[in-house]
Protein backbone atom coordinates (compact mmCIF):
# COMPACT_ATOMS: atom_id res chain seq x y z
CA UNK A 1 0.00 0.00 0.00
CA UNK A 2 2.88 2.37 0.82
CA UNK A 3 4.40 1.86 -2.78
CA UNK A 4 1.47 2.11 -4.15
CA UNK A 5 0.67 5.66 -2.62
CA UNK A 6 4.01 6.80 -3.11
CA UNK A 7 4.15 6.08 -6.72
CA UNK A 8 0.42 8.03 -7.14
CA UNK A 9 1.72 10.65 -5.55
CA UNK A 10 5.17 10.43 -7.86
CA UNK A 11 2.75 10.17 -11.21
CA UNK A 12 0.37 13.27 -9.74
CA UNK A 13 4.24 15.30 -9.46
CA UNK A 14 4.73 14.69 -12.96
CA UNK A 15 1.28 15.72 -14.06
CA UNK A 16 1.48 18.97 -12.24
CA UNK A 17 5.13 19.62 -13.79
CA UNK A 18 3.81 19.12 -17.43
CA UNK A 19 1.13 20.87 -16.78
CA UNK A 20 3.22 24.15 -15.98
CA UNK A 21 5.39 23.61 -18.87
CA UNK A 22 5.57 26.03 -22.09
CA UNK A 23 3.77 24.68 -25.19
CA UNK A 24 5.95 24.54 -27.83
CA UNK A 25 5.43 24.18 -31.65
CA UNK A 26 8.93 23.10 -34.00
CA UNK A 27 10.73 23.18 -30.84
CA UNK A 28 10.05 26.74 -30.02
CA UNK A 29 8.01 28.26 -27.27
CA UNK A 30 4.51 29.02 -29.14
CA UNK A 31 3.90 32.82 -28.56
CA UNK A 32 1.39 34.01 -25.81
CA UNK A 33 -2.01 35.13 -27.61
CA UNK A 34 -2.72 38.87 -28.04
CA UNK A 35 -6.04 39.52 -26.01
CA UNK A 36 -6.39 43.37 -26.69
CA UNK A 37 -5.92 45.37 -30.02
CA UNK A 38 -6.99 48.94 -30.81
CA UNK A 39 -7.48 50.15 -34.02
CA UNK A 40 -7.38 53.84 -35.68
CA UNK A 41 -8.95 53.96 -38.56
CA UNK A 42 -11.83 52.05 -40.88
CA UNK A 43 -9.25 50.09 -43.33
CA UNK A 44 -7.67 48.79 -40.25
CA UNK A 45 -10.38 47.76 -38.12
CA UNK A 46 -11.58 46.11 -41.57
CA UNK A 47 -8.24 43.91 -40.87
CA UNK A 48 -8.75 42.84 -37.69
CA UNK A 49 -11.82 40.71 -38.59
CA UNK A 50 -9.45 38.63 -40.64
CA UNK A 51 -8.38 36.38 -37.48
CA UNK A 52 -8.70 39.27 -34.86
CA UNK A 53 -11.91 41.06 -34.40
CA UNK A 54 -13.20 39.17 -31.25
CA UNK A 55 -9.64 41.01 -29.27
CA UNK A 56 -10.41 44.50 -31.05
CA UNK A 57 -11.50 46.54 -27.45
CA UNK A 58 -11.20 49.46 -29.15
CA UNK A 59 -12.24 51.93 -32.90
CA UNK A 60 -12.86 54.82 -34.53
CA UNK A 61 -16.10 56.58 -34.41
CA UNK A 62 -15.65 56.59 -38.28
CA UNK A 63 -14.87 52.63 -38.39
CA UNK A 64 -18.28 51.07 -39.82
CA UNK A 65 -17.46 47.74 -41.19
CA UNK A 66 -17.45 44.71 -40.11
CA UNK A 67 -21.15 44.50 -38.37
CA UNK A 68 -20.83 43.78 -34.47
CA UNK A 69 -18.60 47.15 -33.79
CA UNK A 70 -21.07 48.75 -31.90
CA UNK A 71 -20.05 47.35 -28.39
CA UNK A 72 -16.62 48.02 -29.34
CA UNK A 73 -15.32 51.36 -27.17
CA UNK A 74 -14.76 54.45 -29.61
CA UNK A 75 -10.70 55.83 -28.82
CA UNK A 76 -10.35 57.87 -31.88
CA UNK A 77 -12.12 60.58 -33.75
CA UNK A 78 -10.16 63.45 -35.56
CA UNK A 79 -7.24 62.60 -33.22
CA UNK A 80 -6.51 59.58 -30.90
CA UNK A 81 -8.28 59.67 -27.36
CA UNK A 82 -4.68 59.00 -25.42
CA UNK A 83 -6.18 58.41 -22.49
CA UNK A 84 -9.50 55.63 -23.23
CA UNK A 85 -6.47 54.19 -25.16
CA UNK A 86 -4.51 53.73 -22.09
CA UNK A 87 -7.34 52.85 -20.00
CA UNK A 88 -8.11 49.59 -22.55
CA UNK A 89 -4.28 48.67 -22.14
CA UNK A 90 -3.47 47.40 -25.59
CA UNK A 91 -0.71 45.11 -26.74
CA UNK A 92 -1.24 46.42 -30.68
CA UNK A 93 -2.55 49.41 -31.64
CA UNK A 94 -3.16 49.43 -35.77
CA UNK A 95 -4.00 52.59 -37.55
CA UNK A 96 -3.17 53.67 -41.29
CA UNK A 97 -0.47 56.32 -41.22
CA UNK A 98 -1.55 58.65 -43.78
CA UNK A 99 -4.39 59.65 -41.51
CA UNK A 100 -1.80 61.11 -38.38
CA UNK A 101 0.96 63.33 -38.02
CA UNK A 102 4.04 62.21 -37.22
CA UNK A 103 3.68 64.07 -34.21
CA UNK A 104 0.05 62.04 -33.44
CA UNK A 105 2.44 58.35 -33.98
CA UNK A 106 4.50 59.42 -31.73
CA UNK A 107 2.62 60.41 -28.94
CA UNK A 108 0.99 57.30 -29.19
CA UNK A 109 4.91 54.95 -28.62
CA UNK A 110 5.03 56.80 -25.51
CA UNK A 111 1.40 57.30 -24.35
CA UNK A 112 1.11 53.28 -24.51
CA UNK A 113 4.81 52.33 -24.90
CA UNK A 114 4.13 48.21 -24.22
CA UNK A 115 2.14 48.39 -26.74
CA UNK A 116 3.00 47.05 -30.91
CA UNK A 117 2.18 49.83 -33.54
CA UNK A 118 1.65 48.37 -36.64
CA UNK A 119 1.38 51.05 -39.67
CA UNK A 120 -0.39 50.70 -42.83
CA UNK A 121 0.49 52.98 -45.37
CA UNK A 122 1.43 50.95 -48.39
CA UNK A 123 1.15 52.70 -52.26
CA UNK A 124 1.78 48.93 -54.02
CA UNK A 125 -0.72 45.93 -53.53
CA UNK A 126 2.51 44.28 -52.51
CA UNK A 127 3.81 46.47 -50.04
CA UNK A 128 0.06 46.09 -48.50
CA UNK A 129 0.63 42.41 -48.48
CA UNK A 130 4.19 43.07 -46.59
CA UNK A 131 2.43 45.43 -44.07
CA UNK A 132 -0.61 42.48 -43.72
CA UNK A 133 2.22 39.90 -42.77
CA UNK A 134 3.77 42.74 -40.07
CA UNK A 135 0.11 42.69 -38.56
CA UNK A 136 -0.23 39.16 -38.59
CA UNK A 137 2.86 38.42 -36.76
CA UNK A 138 1.97 41.17 -34.60
CA UNK A 139 -1.14 39.23 -33.63
CA UNK A 140 -0.36 35.77 -33.90
CA UNK A 141 -3.30 35.79 -37.13
CA UNK A 142 -0.52 34.30 -39.57
CA UNK A 143 -2.81 31.83 -40.89
CA UNK A 144 -5.24 33.81 -41.77
CA UNK A 145 -3.75 36.30 -42.97
CA UNK A 146 -1.37 34.33 -45.04
CA UNK A 147 -5.31 32.99 -46.50
CA UNK A 148 -6.11 36.47 -47.17
CA UNK A 149 -3.41 36.87 -49.12
CA UNK A 150 -3.64 34.06 -50.98
CA UNK A 151 -7.31 35.08 -52.10
CA UNK A 152 -5.21 38.62 -53.24
CA UNK A 153 -2.62 37.31 -55.40
CA UNK A 154 -5.42 34.98 -56.58
CA UNK A 155 -7.16 38.01 -57.98
CA UNK A 156 -4.40 39.51 -59.21
CA UNK A 157 -3.26 36.34 -61.17
CA UNK A 158 -6.31 36.45 -63.21
CA UNK A 159 -6.38 40.03 -64.33
CA UNK A 160 -2.76 41.48 -64.35
CA UNK A 161 -1.52 40.16 -67.67
CA UNK A 162 -3.79 41.60 -69.76
CA UNK A 163 -1.46 42.37 -72.56
CA UNK A 164 -3.42 45.27 -73.26
CA UNK A 165 -4.90 47.05 -70.70
CA UNK A 166 -7.32 50.32 -70.82
CA UNK A 167 -6.81 53.53 -69.73
CA UNK A 168 -9.04 54.28 -66.47
CA UNK A 169 -9.24 57.11 -64.03
CA UNK A 170 -10.93 57.20 -60.48
CA UNK A 171 -12.61 59.98 -60.01
CA UNK A 172 -14.60 62.02 -56.78
CA UNK A 173 -16.80 65.07 -57.12
CA UNK A 174 -18.45 66.12 -60.22
CA UNK A 175 -21.91 68.30 -60.35
CA UNK A 176 -21.69 70.86 -57.06
CA UNK A 177 -18.31 69.25 -56.32
CA UNK A 178 -15.17 69.81 -56.68
CA UNK A 179 -13.16 67.49 -59.22
CA UNK A 180 -10.54 65.21 -57.85
CA UNK A 181 -8.91 62.60 -59.61
CA UNK A 182 -6.63 59.65 -58.11
CA UNK A 183 -2.53 59.85 -58.56
CA UNK A 184 -0.82 57.31 -60.15
CA UNK A 185 1.56 56.48 -57.38
CA UNK A 186 -1.45 55.43 -55.09
CA UNK A 187 -2.40 51.91 -53.85
CA UNK A 188 -5.70 52.54 -55.32
CA UNK A 189 -3.92 52.93 -58.61
CA UNK A 190 -1.87 49.61 -58.05
CA UNK A 191 -4.94 48.17 -57.69
CA UNK A 192 -6.28 49.04 -60.67
CA UNK A 193 -3.33 47.60 -62.52
CA UNK A 194 -3.21 44.46 -60.55
CA UNK A 195 -7.06 44.66 -62.03
CA UNK A 196 -5.38 44.36 -65.92
CA UNK A 197 -5.51 48.24 -66.63
CA UNK A 198 -3.63 51.35 -66.67
CA UNK A 199 -4.80 54.53 -64.14
CA UNK A 200 -4.00 57.94 -65.52
CA UNK A 201 -3.91 60.72 -63.55
CA UNK A 202 -1.16 63.14 -62.15
CA UNK A 203 2.26 61.83 -60.89
CA UNK A 204 1.54 61.91 -56.77
CA UNK A 205 -0.37 59.42 -54.51
CA UNK A 206 -3.18 61.19 -53.43
CA UNK A 207 -6.46 62.12 -54.92
CA UNK A 208 -5.67 65.63 -56.74
CA UNK A 209 -7.99 68.81 -57.93
CA UNK A 210 -8.64 68.70 -61.73
CA UNK A 211 -10.82 69.69 -64.10
CA UNK A 212 -13.17 68.93 -66.56
CA UNK A 213 -10.29 69.78 -69.48
CA UNK A 214 -7.50 68.19 -67.51
CA UNK A 215 -9.55 65.30 -67.58
CA UNK A 216 -10.04 65.18 -71.03
CA UNK A 217 -6.52 65.26 -71.83
CA UNK A 218 -5.49 61.83 -69.81
CA UNK A 219 -7.85 59.98 -72.09
CA UNK A 220 -9.60 57.61 -69.90
CA UNK A 221 -11.62 55.43 -71.85
CA UNK A 222 -13.30 54.47 -68.44
CA UNK A 223 -14.29 56.41 -64.89
CA UNK A 224 -14.79 54.70 -61.85
CA UNK A 225 -16.02 56.59 -58.89
CA UNK A 226 -17.35 56.01 -55.61
CA UNK A 227 -20.93 55.30 -55.37
CA UNK A 228 -23.20 57.07 -58.10
CA UNK A 229 -21.69 57.29 -61.70
CA UNK A 230 -24.97 59.30 -62.49
CA UNK A 231 -23.02 62.59 -61.07
CA UNK A 232 -20.53 62.32 -63.36
CA UNK A 233 -22.89 60.99 -66.28
CA UNK A 234 -25.54 63.89 -65.93
CA UNK A 235 -22.68 66.76 -65.46
CA UNK A 236 -23.09 69.14 -68.65
CA UNK A 237 -19.56 70.31 -68.01
CA UNK A 238 -18.18 66.38 -68.98
CA UNK A 239 -19.77 65.75 -71.89
CA UNK A 240 -17.07 65.80 -73.70
CA UNK A 241 -15.23 62.60 -71.80
CA UNK A 242 -15.07 59.67 -73.87
CA UNK A 243 -15.97 57.68 -70.76
CA UNK A 244 -19.12 59.42 -70.09
CA UNK A 245 -20.21 59.81 -73.99
CA UNK A 246 -19.70 56.18 -73.93
CA UNK A 247 -21.92 55.70 -70.47
CA UNK A 248 -18.36 53.54 -69.52
CA UNK A 249 -18.27 55.70 -66.19
CA UNK A 250 -19.19 52.93 -63.33
CA UNK A 251 -19.50 52.79 -59.51
CA UNK A 252 -18.06 50.94 -57.01
CA UNK A 253 -19.18 50.71 -53.23
CA UNK A 254 -17.09 53.87 -51.63
CA UNK A 255 -15.83 51.91 -48.69
CA UNK A 256 -14.47 49.13 -50.80
CA UNK A 257 -12.87 51.50 -53.61
CA UNK A 258 -11.40 54.29 -51.14
CA UNK A 259 -10.01 51.40 -48.47
CA UNK A 260 -6.98 49.44 -47.87
CA UNK A 261 -9.27 46.63 -45.77
CA UNK A 262 -10.44 42.95 -45.71
CA UNK A 263 -11.67 43.72 -49.43
CA UNK A 264 -9.03 44.30 -51.61
CA UNK A 265 -9.47 40.87 -53.26
CA UNK A 266 -13.02 41.57 -53.55
CA UNK A 267 -12.09 45.37 -55.33
CA UNK A 268 -9.56 43.43 -57.41
CA UNK A 269 -11.53 41.34 -58.95
CA UNK A 270 -14.78 43.33 -59.36
CA UNK A 271 -12.65 45.97 -61.13
CA UNK A 272 -11.16 43.33 -63.22
CA UNK A 273 -14.23 42.00 -64.42
CA UNK A 274 -15.48 45.95 -65.15
CA UNK A 275 -11.87 45.57 -67.48
CA UNK A 276 -12.93 42.60 -69.67
CA UNK A 277 -16.70 45.47 -70.81
CA UNK A 278 -14.11 47.77 -71.90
Amino acid sequence: MRFGHILLVFLISLLVVGCKETQTVGGKPMPKPVASIVSLSPSTTEITMIGAFDRLRGRTRSCNFPTGLDSVEIVGDVKPLYEKIVALKPEVIVLEGSLYSPADIEKLKSTVPGATLVEFNAKTVDSFIDQLYRFGSATNTELDISRYVDKIRAARSRFSSNPTPAKVAVVMGGGSEPLMVNGTKSFLADVVRAAGMEPVGPDTDKFTPTSPEALLALGAKAIFVPEDPNVLLNDPKLGGLEAVRNKKVFGVEADVLLRAGSRVDTLIDALGRLSQRL
